[in-house]
């Protein structure tokens, strides 16, 4: 799974090359949900993160495969 650019200060763009993107689930450290989108199904997704403070956050991605990711994001 590859999460660009990070650091970042708008969008992220998550993608995965073998199987499909099912969930991305994006929390703050303290391990607050903040966002969270489901039935994705592609293999590359974008998310809108210019709302956020500026800080760490950690996300989670899940492919069709059941299997689970989790990579630490730095907002700007």
């Amino acid at each position: 799974i590859s999460i660009y650019p990070n650091p970042a200060d708008d969008y992220l763009t998550i993608s995965n090359n073998n199987t499909g993107i099912e969930t991305i689930q994006l929390y703050s450290v303290l391990g607050n949900n903040i966002f969270e989108k489901t039935d994705i199904n592609s293999l590359s997704e974008s998310i809108n993160i210019s709302n956020l403070p500026s800080g760490i956050y950690l996300l989670k991605v899940i492919d069709s495969e059941k299997r689970n990711a989790t990579k630490r994001i730095i907002k700007r």
